[in-house]
């Protein structure tokens, strides 16, 4: 899944994550994803590395890593639907199949919305 971003640093910075993935469990992950990214977002790279989680227990820090996990999917399908919806009503609605094929879209990300919220 691609997640939008308007902030076009994070773009870089997510896909820099998003390449490095298979290797998350390497001590030198993070130096990895600042090699990257261009140079003057390696400061941003390394100041999200490094900024404290605000929860203390593991299961604490479990929950809150799961809530921003959806939180951030669910913005994304948010956005999704936002974007079907914009092209459904610029859509001809006498052009069946590709109207009907936007309904079917929409429907899709929103019982994924849903789902995810149900989890």
């Amino acid at each position: 899944m691609q997640t939008g971003f308007a902030h076009q640093s994070l773009a870089v910075v997510r896909d820099a994550i998003a390449a490095n993935l298979d290797t998350l469990s390497a001590p030198d992950w993070i130096e990895r994803v600042v090699a990257d990214v261009p140079l003057p977002l390696q400061n941003l790279v390394t100041d999200l590395a490094m900024a404290p989680l605000p929860e203390r227990t593991e299961r604490e820090v479990e929950r809150y890593v799961r809530d921003v996990t959806v939180a951030l999917i669910d913005r994304d399908f948010l956005r999704q639907k936002a974007e079907l919806l914009g092209r459904l009503q610029r859509a001809d609605p006498t052009d069946r199949v590709p109207y009907t094929a936007l309904q079917r879209e929409l429907m899709r990300v929103e019982l994924e919305r849903r789902n995810l919220r149900d989890e």
